[in-house]
């Protein structure tokens, strides 16, 4: 079965988006092709199509400029899927203003939330830990990542290794879910008793991305 995965950029026409071709053959999935920097729509259908995939992922930025609008892609999914409670919407600060935002990061990488708690960007300090967490393993937090989240108010958190993997054998052991390391540093918070369970909370955890070896040792 051949899948492709799209990564639209917000204004495709101005911006690179990406799609990547790959093979699922039982529970694994080959990459077989990446296409990068495609520009316009016509262009990423096209790509698409001589693919001939028997079905299509889209993920979108994780950061969009508009906190209120809504792209094309995203009106569709939610407009099909509305009946059964499902769909997707930009996160909307109109919606939920006095919404506290906690950002999450493993112990040693946790550039976001010394960035926060200094009012201004400083990357990563010399020698960092190795990590399980390589999905969220940035040297340096983005400039627009940064202003919206400190323009929000946010705060940060940081996990140790032995509680993302909690996290993850959590994850697995109570829900059945295969959750990467990175997307389990928010559950890896909450479990710490580092952040609290109000009944409006909110945990977003994204991604199973995980060696089959790496997580079998993680949960057993």
């Amino acid at each position: 079965m051949r899948l492709v995965g799209v990564d639209p950029a917000w204004k495709p026409e101005n911006n690179g988006s990406a799609v990547a071709v790959g093979r699922l053959t039982g529970t694994t999935l080959e990459v077989e092709q990446i296409h990068g920097a495609l520009f316009g729509l016509p262009r990423i259908a096209a790509t698409i199509l001589a693919a001939e995939p028997h079905g299509i992922a889209i993920d979108g930025p994780l950061i969009i400029k508009n906190q209120t609008g809504q792209r094309e892609c995203e009106k569709a999914l939610s407009k099909v899927y509305a009946s059964k409670r499902a769909g997707c919407h930009t996160s909307n600060r109109t919606l939920y203003p006095d919404a506290a935002v906690v950002t999450v990061e493993p112990e040693g990488w946790d550039d976001m939330r010394r960035s926060l708690e200094l009012g201004e960007i400083v990357p990563v300090g010399p020698n960092p830990p190795p990590t399980l967490c390589d999905a969220i393993q940035t040297l340096r937090v983005s400039p627009l990542t940064f202003g919206i989240l400190s323009a929000r108010g946010a705060r940060g958190l940081a996990v140790s290794e032995e509680e993302t993997a909690a996290a993850v054998r959590w994850a697995w052991q109570e829900h059945g879910l295969t959750v990467e390391p990175g997307a389990a540093v928010s559950m890896a918070a909450l479990l710490a008793g580092k952040a609290e369970i109000v009944p409006e909370t909110v945990v977003l955890v994204s991604g199973g991305n995980i060696d089959p070896a790496v997580h079998a040792q993680l949960v057993g």
